[in-house]
């Protein structure tokens, strides 16, 4: 929710505008292979597309924890901090704009990984 919440619009409960901080959409995970269970749900890799602070410490394709059925697709490439593979969907899973950041995987549920980029934030100095 949190992450999603900051894009313009979302595809959840038919349609809805959310608070446009940052450009783009959410969009209702659609694998084209109908067995990919939905929601994702488990661990999964996030791998970076260029460096930033919140992640200094975490390896590239560090593994965090994810629960969701609708995915962000930000509006400006820059936006994009990390991706993430799902039944063949990459999908954007870390965003950092000036001092906003999210992800779409829960940082408290992935353990140590998840504490690091915590710590990160509680010392980012934008």
């Amino acid at each position: 929710l949190g992450m999603q919440v900051l894009f313009d619009s979302s595809e959840e409960d038919g349609g809805v505008c959310t608070l446009g901080i940052l450009p783009g959409t959410v969009r209702k995970f659609s694998p084209s292979d109908k067995t990919v269970k939905i929601p994702h749900m488990g661990w999964n890799q996030a791998w970076r597309r260029h460096d930033h602070f919140l992640l200094s410490g975490v390896r590239d394709g560090g593994e965090f924890y994810f629960v969701h059925s609708y995915h962000a697709v930000p509006g400006r490439e820059s936006d994009i901090l990390c991706e993430t593979e799902y039944g063949g969907v990459n999908f954007t899973s870390m965003v950092v704009h000036e001092n906003v950041a999210a992800s779409q995987f829960h940082i408290e549920k992935s353990g140590k990984i998840g504490l690091r980029v915590l710590s990160n934030f509680f010392n980012w100095r934008v």
